[in-house]
């Protein structure tokens, strides 16, 4: 069996937990239909597609598609750690609103 042989929409439909979904539109690899597939199969998934970013989810370097695999000097695309700590935070603020909070808080 070979990776390409997975679905992985297939293999995700039935996952309860939460789950972000982070798709650079600049993706050589994986195109932002395959990521809403994805996150139409998970019935908790949060989607974000950000653009101008690639599948390392680092800035697209135009015209060296490539480059963000090979030079990990390269930045995250700007919008990609607000993405996650926005998805992140979220699951406090409905812990704190659902009175289900850690301990010590």
């Amino acid at each position: 069996m070979t990776l390409f042989s997975y679905d992985p929409a297939r293999l995700a439909a039935g996952l309860e937990n939460p789950a972000l979904v982070l798709q650079g539109d600049k993706d050589v690899q994986v195109t932002p239909h395959d990521a809403r597939l994805l996150s139409n199969a998970l019935p908790k998934a949060s989607l974000k597609i950000i653009p101008g970013v690639t599948h390392m989810l680092k800035q697209d370097v135009p015209g060296a598609p490539f480059a963000t695999y090979q030079d990990a000097s390269l930045p995250l695309g700007a919008e990609v750690t607000p993405a996650i700590v926005s998805f992140i935070q979220s699951f406090h603020l409905n812990s704190a609103n659902d009175g289900a909070g850690c301990e010590g808080e």
